[in-house]
């Protein structure tokens, strides 16, 4: 599997191991297809959130359906993201310094946040540190590069070591 689809292995374990809608914030060339596979055949809601707008147009066309949304977001701060409880949260999105402060936002709003990209060449980057202090639970997945860690204030954890 190539680097941009270091993540589908955690991504899917925590998938099964979560209810409710799922929300992805970035698309991607893997990340996107899976959520919107597993989506359809259990039923379960998927809103994709991207600001690139080539991004956008590619996985609206291919995945918007009556159980995915693919939404376009011009600005991060806009984005309706607050008022819902999620089963699971995929932050993959640009720019890079802005994905701490929407893990930070959605702390108390989601049974898993997975952050991709979170191995220690990036830490500059992203900036995941400065999240890290508000969850109770952290998981760092390491078995692919890059890295993706897993964020918690509901579950130790333990379901996805």
């Amino acid at each position: 599997m190539d680097e941009a689809g270091s993540h589908i292995p955690i991504l899917c374990k925590a998938f099964e191991n979560c209810e409710g809608p799922i929300l992805e914030m970035g698309t991607g060339l893997y990340s996107t297809a899976i959520l919107d596979m597993v989506c359809r055949h259990t039923g379960r809601r998927v809103y994709s959130l991207e600001n690139d707008p080539i991004w956008y147009e590619q996985a609206h066309a291919k995945y918007q359906s009556d159980y995915h949304d693919v939404v376009f977001i011009s600005d991060w701060n806009d984005a309706d993201i607050d008022n819902a409880q999620w089963g699971l949260v995929l932050i993959d999105h640009r720019p890079a310094n802005r994905r701490h402060r929407d893990m930070i936002r959605l702390k108390d709003n989601a049974h898993y946040i997975l952050a991709h990209d979170s191995e220690l060449k990036d830490h500059r980057a992203y900036r995941y540190d400065k999240a890290y202090p508000h969850f109770k639970y952290r998981y760092d997945y390491k078995d692919t590069l890059p890295n993706t860690v897993v964020l918690s204030n509901f579950s130790d954890l333990k379901e996805l070591i």
